[in-house]
């Protein structure tokens, strides 16, 4: 069993965690957070503190283990050893060093060139003041809802660790703050009440209230309408309202264009 685990769970405190072997470990929930791939983006990595105590990395209050984030591709410079990548987000701009290995995808490696989108999964840094990420994974983005819906994710888990400061005006603006930068890359704004409704719920509650939508149905050209801009794009929409649908959340009302929702 693998000993990453996502953040998704990162507000339910503390506890302990199984090693590889399947017994379990005496480690708190401090080693838990170090295997942790937590989604960011440039701009939350090159702002993180360090404790006191052992010099770990940290950011929104916790230990900063591996993370993921998705960039531009701005410069390459391939060595016999390793490659090197300069990156940016929108939000900031950061070097990425990744090592030859035999098991990576050659024709996938080759895709990765200047101006193309990669994801990247990696540990984060430090080296005379100066930040970097050390690469596990790095590979192409060829559907752009990707990047949609990891800056939702960020938004999503720095939601989560920072809950208890909202409003109390000592948390951290650099999580949000930092995606408003990211978000312009695709013509794409940040969600104003991430904190409140789902998108699903927001969708629903759209489409049951529009005058429509206890009769005949709202066409998709509307609701693709009023969250595309939300979203990151009318294909995000589409491929929202399908989930909906498949969920049992929606149904087609007389054609396959008019939506209503299930009661």
């Amino acid at each position: 069993m693998s000993n990453f685990r996502p953040y998704s769970n990162a507000g339910q405190g503390t506890g302990y965690m199984q090693d590889s072997f399947g017994a379990d470990s005496a480690a708190p929930m401090k080693r838990a957070n170090n295997h942790s791939l937590r989604p960011v983006t440039i701009k939350q990595l090159l702002s993180v503190g360090q404790t006191q105590s052992d010099g770990d990395m940290t950011l929104d209050g916790r230990d900063l283990g591996q993370v993921v984030f998705i960039a531009v591709v701005r410069l390459i410079s391939a060595q016999s050893t390793h490659t090197t990548y300069t990156v940016e987000d929108g939000t900031g701009q950061i070097e990425l060093k990744k090592f030859a290995s035999d098991d990576e995808d050659a024709v996938e490696q080759s895709s990765i060139i200047q101006g193309s989108y990669v994801k990247v999964v990696g540990n984060l840094k430090e080296f005379q003041q100066r930040f970097s990420i050390t690469v596990h994974v790095i590979r192409p983005i060829q559907d752009m809802n990707e990047l949609t819906y990891h800056n939702l994710e960020v938004m999503l888990v720095h939601a989560s660790l920072t809950r208890s400061k909202i409003g109390s005006g000592t948390g951290s603006n650099v999580g949000v703050g930092g995606l408003v930068g990211m978000a312009g890359m695709v013509g794409t704004s940040v969600p104003g009440n991430m904190y409140g409704k789902s998108i699903d719920d927001q969708i629903s509650e759209y489409v049951g209230n529009h005058p429509e939508g206890k009769t005949n149905g709202v066409h998709r050209r509307d609701i693709t309408s009023k969250f595309a801009a939300q979203m990151g794009g009318a294909p995000a929409v589409e491929t929202k309202l399908r989930q909906l649908i498949e969920d049992g959340f929606m149904f087609s009302a007389g054609d396959d264009d008019h939506l209503m929702v299930a009661q």
